[in-house]
């Protein structure tokens, strides 16, 4: 017996996978595993919530925030399911309506003048 105690370091391997249906995983490891009891863990990454992403934008949250308090936030990103869709024609005569007959580069000599 030797005065010497051989301490063997702890040795982790990571495996990326996706669990399959049948929930049935086979893994080959490499050569140089020793051979004897081992621990296997499986961790499963859960998305989380809406409410435990930090916003990306902490003042665009802010005015988020007051534009729901008074009613004027829209949260609707869709058209309603009943909704009419135009066609061509009817949305270039509603854009001419909204612009009062002018053309876009009308409208943009009365915006920004002559250059």
């Amino acid at each position: 017996m030797s005065d010497k105690m051989t301490l063997r370091k702890d040795v982790t391997i990571t495996l990326a996978t996706t669990i399959p249906s049948d929930r049935h995983l086979v893994i080959d490891l490499p050569a140089d595993v020793p051979v004897g009891p081992a621990e296997i863990r499986i961790s499963i990454p859960v998305s989380p919530t809406a409410d435990e992403v930090s916003p990306v934008n902490p003042a665009l949250e802010i005015a988020r925030a007051k534009f729901r308090a008074v009613g004027s936030l829209s949260t609707t990103w869709k058209a309603p399911e009943d909704a009419l869709i135009l066609t061509d024609e009817e949305l270039f005569k509603l854009t001419e309506q909204l612009a009062g007959g002018a053309s876009v580069d009308e409208i943009m000599k009365d915006i920004r003048g002559d250059w």
